[in-house]
């Protein structure tokens, strides 16, 4: 029998999708990092597509932080 997906720290390769009402974080688009309630609305849907959808805070933080650098990157 194989077992569920859960993902915490997951090297299967696959990316973390919440469940319907499960919290996540996701980057604003200033930086800022939001806690959400997934409803899999369309907000939810774009922000899973484009993966701006974090398990937690730090992971938005680090990835808030890494977008940053590339955008400055680009603008030089």
């Amino acid at each position: 029998m194989k077992p569920k997906h859960q993902c915490p720290n997951c090297e299967c390769g696959k990316p973390w999708k919440p469940k319907d009402d499960d919290f996540y974080f996701a980057v604003e688009n200033d930086g800022n990092i939001t806690k959400s309630q997934y409803l899999n609305d369309s907000i939810d849907r774009e922000r899973l597509s484009f993966g701006n959808v974090f398990r937690t805070a730090t992971e938005a933080q680090s990835a808030a932080e890494k977008v940053k650098k590339l955008l400055l990157s680009l603008r030089n």
